[in-house]
């Protein structure tokens, strides 16, 4: 290694050539002045300066009050020529970046010159220097521009008061000539003094998000990184700083930045990201940061890791980079990659796909031991390609269900894939909110359409937010609208706060409350009341209520059960789901996550309502719609000797009757 007088030495030599001359005579080498690291003889100032990373370079470009052009991200990550903590080797020079920093200040910048204002980063690796690029941008950003107001959100306390210590020290360490005086300076604030006037915020979501907290409230921000998103348990905790975000200001700029760490908000950001207009989605690999390889020299690693070619697996998800990224994934770099799954992870490739992700895809994981099987789950997601464009609706509630409106909107949280046929039997299950598990926080409801063989989703209502009431009125109309032949079979999950949804059906239906006697008569879809009056419409000859909703109570012997039985008959083919998400949350069920193997439950942050929700609407099926199933409906794909009328079928459940129990006397 090179001692601090050789260094001294080169950038002499470096500034008394003819390009340094040319170099010293441009805007940026006001920036990086490249004497005054070198110029101060006493150790300790020079260990002092060398600690700052890369503030000492970025506050002092703030304070030279240039205005920045968006491609300087990329010319100041290239020219950081100072010192870094790093982790491997100490305080050393910061002479270059790492492959995934540069690609992430080049994406940055790129996102900035086409008018992108809103960065999501998937960091598909550990130690690649994302986090230290927004530490970088925090002091840099706020230094720059006067009066913005930034927002620094770890997802817990520690990181937060780390994040903080490490900005400090990195500001700290600069010479006062470099950096602007801050006027506050306490455990939350950092504020700067006059000219500059902006300010930093630190805090932390937690890992629950306290609806009491005041994250993101009474103060518009214009400059934001979230750290490690993917560990925010609540979308609420993002939504609230979404919603204090600016969305006009010129100098804006969020950066959520995050592993994976399980299916959540985070993921769902991602998605959104990747097709957005107004965000740019990065995907930070392992495999852009070039030193992530074992070299042909180190013999005894590279004979056991390196030596055997590409598996299948291996050879499928390399040539996927290769033609989304344009990045050749070398033996040395796959030897790398065999190590460290062999040796730091133990082989679990759940949690390498976590940590070091090949593809966004792969990132998002679960653990404990996988439900269904990965196979069942790609069926499930080709079999998407089949299933109808679904047309959506939202829901105008009012304070009564006379002013209740059915409105056609995009983004509606209902779904429609089949409007009702008039000669279909449907099974209908409704799981209000937090009902069955504190953690399942969604609204839904369900329609299936019942064969005696097949049971296919034709529509699902899913909302984050909403109310008891609302929900009976709306499980009501949809178990209205698809009474056909028969009453819709209508299962309702009854614990905790489903008690009040059903005790809200049960006065509708003994009171009548706002109905018109005469809107049975019609089918339309978007007529709430005459379809609520569908629902509770009894036939002269019927001693009860048919669609009185079946209650279930979600406990720790139900949910192995019925969930074993949701699995048997996805598996089996018997279930036709036509909703990404509930395949996503099938996909995401974990047994023993937490370590107890009797739990079944949705893995990582994910919910697990739409799953709980479907499996009510197998069990309804088997043991209760069946028998009426097998009559009015028959098999979808029937047998050719099967009978084809209702005579037909009456009859041969008579004979097959006789069959088993005998004839009766």
């Amino acid at each position: 290694m090179k001692t601090w007088r050789e260094r001294i030495a080169e950038a002499r030599a470096r500034r008394n050539s003819w390009p340094g001359r040319l170099w010293r005579c441009s805007w940026f080498y006001r920036m990086i002045d490249w004497r005054w690291p070198f110029v101060d003889e006493d150790a300790t100032r020079a260990a002092r300066i060398a600690t700052c990373a890369a503030g000492e370079v970025i506050t002092r470009y703030g304070l030279d009050g240039h205005d920045m052009r968006t491609h300087d991200l990329y010319s100041l990550g290239n020219s950081l020529q100072v010192a870094l903590h790093h982790r491997d080797e100490g305080v050393i020079p910061f002479t270059r970046l790492f492959g995934t920093q540069t690609y992430l200040l080049e994406e940055l910048a790129a996102g900035l010159d086409a008018g992108v204002h809103e960065f999501v980063v998937l960091k598909g690796g550990r130690q690649i220097g994302g986090t230290t690029i927004g530490d970088a941008l925090s002091l840099y950003w706020l230094q720059t521009y006067p009066g913005m107001v930034g927002c620094y959100t770890s997802d817990d306390d520690d990181n937060r008061d780390f994040r903080r210590d490490v900005l400090l020290q990195m500001l700290d360490s600069l010479p006062t000539a470099y950096r602007w005086p801050t006027r506050v300076n306490n455990q939350g604030h950092l504020a700067w003094s006059a000219p500059n006037r902006s300010r930093l915020i630190f805090a932390a979501a937690g890992k629950r998000f306290n609806l009491k907290s005041n994250l993101g409230r009474s103060r518009g921000l214009n400059f934001r990184i979230d750290d490690e998103i993917g560990a925010w348990n609540n979308e609420k905790a993002i939504s609230s700083l979404n919603a204090a975000f600016s969305k006009r200001h010129p100098r804006r700029f969020r950066m959520s930045i995050s592993t994976a760490q399980g299916a959540g908000p985070f993921r769902d950001m991602v998605r959104t990201a990747q097709t957005a207009v107004s965000q740019r989605f990065i995907f930070l690999a392992w495999y852009r940061r070039e030193d992530f390889r074992i070299d042909p020299s180190e013999s005894a690693m590279w004979e056991r890791y390196g030596e055997e070619p590409p598996s299948s697996e291996e050879r499928e998800w390399m040539d996927a980079v290769a033609e989304r990224y344009e990045v050749v994934v070398s033996q040395e770099q796959l030897a790398w990659y065999r190590w460290t799954l062999a040796e730091e992870f133990f082989g679990d490739t759940a949690m390498m796909d976590q940590e070091y992700g090949s593809l966004p895809e792969q990132c998002f994981v679960a653990f404990g031991d996988r439900i269904i099987g990965r196979e069942t789950i790609k069926r499930l997601q080709r079999d998407l390609a089949k299933a109808p464009d679904p047309a959506t609706y939202r829901y105008d509630f009012g304070t009564s269900i006379d002013t209740m409106r059915l409105d056609p909107d995009p983004a509606g949280p209902l779904r429609i894939w089949e409007e009702p046929d008039p000669q279909g039997v449907y099974v209908v299950s409704a799981h209000p909110a937090r009902a069955s598990d504190p953690d399942a926080a969604a609204f839904v409801c369900q329609v299936w359409r019942a064969w005696a063989d097949e049971l296919v989703q034709v529509a699902e209502y899913a909302a984050d937010e909403g109310s008891m009431y609302q929900f009976a009125w709306l499980a009501m109309h949809l178990a209205g609208a698809y009474r056909c032949r028969v009453p819709a079979f209508f299962a309702l999950e009854v614990g905790t706060v489903g008690k009040y949804v059903l005790a809200e059906i049960q006065r509708i239906q003994n009171y009548g409350y706002g109905l018109s006697p005469t809107a049975i008569k019609s089918k339309d879809l978007r007529n709430i009341i005459g379809a609520i009056q569908m629902f509770m419409y009894v036939r002269p000859d019927q001693s009860t209520m048919r669609s009185a909703p079946l209650g279930w109570k979600m406990s720790a012997e139900i949910r192995p059960w019925i969930i074993h039985q949701l699995r048997d008959e996805i598996e089996r083919g018997h279930v036709v789901i036509r909703s990404p998400e509930l395949i996503d949350g099938l996909d995401g069920l974990r047994r023993g996550e937490e370590g107890d193997a009797d739990v079944i439950e949705a893995g990582g942050v994910s919910d697990d309502s739409r799953v709980v929700c479907a499996s009510y609407a197998v069990e309804h099926w088997l043991r209760n719609a069946l028998p009426t199933v097998h009559v009015l409906a028959g098999q979808k794909r029937p047998d050719r000797w099967a009978p084809k009328s209702v005579e037909g079928r009456l009859v041969g459940n008579y004979l097959q009757g006789v069959m088993q129990k005998g004839r009766p006397r």
